[in-house]
């Protein structure tokens, strides 16, 4: 008996798909992605987990830079603005990058200019998969997320709380931690943010 669109499928029926799904995923990334596995998921969230997966692994690929340019945002040299244009375009970016589920964390070390000429060089030609925007996912942009000495220690600084600071010295005693600080400008608390409880 064949089934319906509409009619719900059982949760065999939704292992054997994410079954499915999980192959076509490995053999587009060669084995890359054996290590997502779960024992105690329900069928339905594991067959979701895993048409993202694919959905992620299949899509072109863009940047933030062309994401911005199909809205009609310019990015001009840094050089060529003065520093109020530069607060005002920075702005322009922030708005625009959220309107497609992309959000900024860690540039409170930063200044408007500096982090303007960060994003235009580094952070919005990095590619990544042109994906539709939905409600429930979102992409975010840490600025100091690169795993890099100095990104590390500007996280230490000051981005991290004083449990993560403990633990990191307990993992690599040998580290100089460096001293606490403020950091010198204060945006991250008002740069838009994904709520997660109105995603669902």
């Amino acid at each position: 008996m064949s089934q319906t669109p509409d009619e719900p499928r059982t949760d065999i029926e939704r292992q054997l798909r994410a079954i499915e799904l999980k192959n076509e995923v490995r053999e587009i990334t060669g084995g890359k992605m054996q290590g997502y596995e779960a024992d105690d998921i329900e069928p339905v969230i594991e067959e979701q987990f895993w048409e993202n997966v694919l959905e992620y692994e299949k899509a072109p690929l863009t940047s933030a830079q062309e994401m911005l340019e199909r809205q009609g945002v310019r990015l001009p040299d840094p050089d060529a603005l003065s520093d109020e244009s530069v607060s005002l375009k920075l702005w322009e970016i922030i708005d625009g990058l959220a309107k497609k589920h992309v959000f900024l964390q860690c540039t409170d070390h930063l200044s408007d200019r500096e982090l303007y000429t960060h994003l235009i060089k580094e952070s919005l030609v990095e590619r990544m998969p042109d994906l539709p925007v939905r409600k429930n996912s979102a992409y975010h942009i840490d600025i100091i997320g690169s795993g890099s000495e100095e990104d590390t220690l500007l996280y230490h600084r000051y981005y991290a709380d004083n449990r993560s600071r403990r633990q990191w010295m307990k993992d690599f005693p040998d580290y100089k931690m460096p001293k606490k600080e403020k950091p010198p400008f204060d945006r991250d608390r008002h740069l838009p943010k994904f709520d997660w409880r109105v995603s669902g």
